[in-house]
């Protein structure tokens, strides 16, 4: 199996404990780019929700917070959101989050950024790509 396909993500994210960290704009900007900010990340919410019930895989989905101003985190069951804070930009929030779980769970981040990659694949998790992350939630 391929480490970035969607088969293969299933597969890591049916792993006991797993988490998916997403980068949250960078995946909903490549499907829903020309919708507004809100309906991207309500879009994005509830396809990773259907990803989440169908794996049980921990969601930690990651958006910028610049345009936020004052919207409370949506909730739902295994899915946490989480707004960068004001000056800080959400790559840092992806990464952090990923490396913050401890050593031995399993960590997949899900990001096209080049920076966002490298940094997580740093701190040991397997990054797949924004359009891998689609296909599987096209499933």
């Amino acid at each position: 199996m391929v480490g970035d396909d969607p088969d293969a993500l299933d597969a890591m994210l049916r792993t006991p404990r797993a988490v998916l960290v997403v980068d949250g704009y960078n995946v909903s900007m490549l499907a829903w780019g020309d919708a507004p900010p809100a309906q991207q990340r309500d879009r994005l919410l509830s396809a990773i929700s259907e990803l989440q019930l169908r794996t049980r895989a921990r969601v930690i989905l990651v958006f910028d917070g610049a345009d936020v101003g004052g919207v409370l985190p949506p909730r739902r069951p295994g899915v946490r959101v989480v707004f960068s804070p004001e000056g800080e930009e959400a790559d840092a929030v992806v990464v952090r989050q990923a490396t913050d779980l401890p050593v031995e769970v399993p960590v997949v981040v899900a990001s096209s950024d080049g920076w966002v990659d490298e940094h997580a694949r740093e701190a040991g998790a397997h990054v797949v790509s924004s359009e891998t992350l689609l296909r599987a939630l096209r499933r």
